[in-house]
Parts: C-alpha cells; structure tokens; sequence
C-alpha cells in the first residue's frame, strides 16, 4: 500500500513527499522492489541517472523478471547514452514480451546510435508487423533513410505515414524537404514539395521547419522576395541552425544580394561544417567570393 502510496505521491506533484515515503518504506523493506522501481523513475526524471541505475540493478537482483524493472534500467542507459548497455536490456525484453513495441522502437534508436543500421531496420520492421496501424515505425524508417541519403526508401515511408495520418503536418514539411533533396528533380516533384510545404505552414504557421521548408520551395520556384522572408523568420527563429543560414545565403544570392549571401554562408560553415548542406554551401560561397574578387 505505501508504494502505492509513493507513485500515488509523485505522479500528483508531490515527489518530494513520495520520495519520504518510497524510502521509508524501503527502509523498513529493503526487498521491496516497487518502491526500487518509484526511486529509479523519479531519480531518471531528475537526471540522476547512477542511483536510478543502482534501485534498477537491486530490483532486478531480487527478482530479475520483473519486466519494468529492465524496462527502467534500459531508459536509464539511453539517458546517459550508454547504448551497449541499454541494448542489452532491451533485446532481453524483447525476448520476454515479443510483441512489445516500445522495446522494438528503443532498440532501433540504440542500435542507429551504434551504426547498427540493419539491426534498426530489422528493429523497426518488427515493430510494424505487431502494430500495423501505428505511424512510429514508417516515421523512424523514414528519418533513418533520410539520415542515409536512402531518399527512395525515406519517401516510401513519409508517404505511408501520410496515408494513415493525412493531416500530419511534421511529416508534409519532412518529406517535402527530401523531395527537394532529390539529385533528379523533375517539374511535377517540385510542385508536390511546394504543395506539401505550403500545407505543413498552415498546419503550423509559427514553426521555424516549416517557415524554412517552404522558404526554400520558393527558393526553387525562383521566387526569392516570397522565400527570403520566410528564411529570415525561420533564421530569427534558429539562429544556430546551419542549414536554415545556407538556405536564406542561397536565396540572397540568387536575389542579387551577394554581400548578406556572404555573410549567411559563413555564418552557417561557422557553426558547423558537416550539415547535410556543408558542401554546396562551401561551393557557393567560393563562387561569390571569386566574383566580388575575394579569391578565397
């Protein structure tokens, strides 16, 4: 009952209170593993990620088939990123509960984590086969396609995401980016892109992505004075975002605006060098400097 008590405690606000209580009653109870399970919860939720890991290892060292006590451990892991040791734990649930979902999904990110791509694949597969109608495992094969430049494949799954969710808006503005990151554009994908971007600002009319997305559809459609405003909002927005600073260089530049073109380019190589657009963004600033005589 008091660990029913301390969840009770902490779920309504009170951690505090139902952290008195979970000790306690391990105090008089050290065996009792659901008040290990409240502790190992509450102290990952305050980033207290060693002595969750301890309250985990003891539940499970006083019986090791209590499901949630692995369950916690594995979150735990992942908190800190250490993926060997939550992989380990999640293939162990896996096993037990073969139609556990969630452990599926959290295998695929650790095994991404790991370069592990065909056991994330294999991962997220599974998961589809036990919950078809679910959207989660099509989104994390989308995203880990996309992350392998596997565009065909990436889209493939955006549109079956789309299919049973035809108002998400999170994935119109992601696949009308891979659309546009196409190295064959024809006509009919570009208006697809711009149709999809248009739609996912709509949806979400004070969102950095989209301002950006259907920025850079614009950018495409070679009109600039409609994308350079959003591109500055998506900017304003993400300052620190390289691949939103290249996106509004782009569109200055082909505005006849080379100097602020120059001045966005830097600034998004500066912040790093290995976004998606780092080469094309090098290449571009080259150009810009060789006309104005720059010669770097």
């Amino acid at each position: 009952l008091r660990g029913r008590l301390a969840g009770m405690q902490i779920l309504s606000g009170q951690e505090n209170i139902g952290y008195v209580t979970a000790k306690d009653l391990l105090q008089d109870n050290p065996q009792d593993i659901a008040a290990h399970l409240i502790l190992a919860d509450l102290f990952i939720r305050k980033g207290l990620t060693s002595v969750a890991i301890e309250h985990c290892q003891k539940a499970i060292a006083i019986n090791r088939e209590v499901v949630r006590a692995h369950r916690l451990l594995a979150l735990a892991y992942m908190t800190e990123a250490s993926w060997p040791k939550a992989i380990e734990e999640l293939e162990l649930i896996a096993k037990v509960l073969p139609k556990d979902m969630d452990s599926r999904l959290s295998l695929a990110y650790c095994y991404r984590m790991t370069g592990q791509t065909r056991k994330a694949v294999n991962s997220l597969e599974n998961a589809q086969e036990i919950n078809p109608a679910s959207t989660l495992p099509d989104l994390n094969l989308a995203q880990l396609y996309t992350k392998e430049k596997k565009m065909d494949q990436a889209i493939t799954h955006y549109r079956k995401v789309l299919e049973k969710t035809p108002k998400n808006a999170v994935t119109m503005n992601n696949l009308a980016s891979v659309l546009m990151e196409l190295p064959e554009q024809s006509s009919a994908t570009l208006m697809e892109a711009f149709t999809l971007a248009t739609q996912a600002r709509e949806l979400l009319p004070y969102s950095a992505a989209t301002a950006d997305t259907l920025g850079w559809a614009y950018y495409h459609r070679k009109e600039y004075d409609r994308a350079i405003p959003l591109l500055e909002s998506a900017k304003s927005l993400l300052p620190r975002e390289p691949t939103v600073r290249y996106h509004l260089g782009a569109a200055l530049n082909a505005s006849g605006q080379p100097k602020q073109a120059m001045e966005e380019l830097e600034a998004a190589l500066a912040i790093s060098t290995a976004f998606d657009g780092a080469k094309a963004a090098n290449s571009l600033l080259a150009e810009i400097r060789s006309r104005a005589g720059g010669g770097k």
